[in-house]
């Protein structure tokens, strides 16, 4: 699991738009595709 974008707060105190969703779909995204067993994969030499 990923720690999910924080909201933004403005100087009245409510909350407004960061587009929270859009910024965490590409990260799900990353990380359901297995990209970190890819690069290791990648750096592997076989002798």
């Amino acid at each position: 699991m990923t720690k999910r974008p924080e909201p933004k707060k403005d100087g009245s105190g409510r909350y407004v738009e960061n587009v929270a969703r859009a910024k965490a779909g590409p990260y799900r995204a990353i990380l359901s595709s297995c990209w970190g067993l890819f690069v290791l994969i990648s750096f592997v030499q076989v002798p």
